[in-house]
């Protein structure tokens, strides 16, 4: 049974990894109306399998990653590879520092 759940989560994850960004975008718009269902489908105490929360949370975080990735390719070019996430953490970290607390940082450093 657990060998058949790994088939299909790795049979998801290909599917999602080979989305276009337009397919990606629709299947988010759709995932995250099956969520917002699964919601009010709680709400009213109607829903059969709570793990189906779980799924479409980790399959929506899955096409933002790959949307965000296909953004951070689009900004570095080629040296966006298998360091991906690496570059995707130094991007974050960059936006980061754009806080008033960074900026007087640098003012008093001066």
């Amino acid at each position: 049974m657990g060998e058949l759940n790994s088939q299909k989560r790795r049979e998801r994850r290909r599917i999602i990894r080979d989305m276009t960004i337009e397919q990606a975008q629709k299947e988010l718009a759709e995932l995250r109306l099956n969520l917002f269902n699964l919601r009010m489908q709680a709400s009213r105490g109607e829903v059969k399998n709570v793990r189906e929360f779980a799924r479409t949370r980790k399959d929506i975080a899955a096409i933002l990653h790959k949307m965000r990735m296909a953004q951070l390719e689009a900004l570095y070019g080629d040296a966006f590879g298998e360091d991906g996430d690496e570059i995707a953490e130094e991007a974050d970290v960059a936006e980061q520092d754009d806080t008033p607390e960074a900026l007087n940082e640098e003012e008093v450093e001066k």
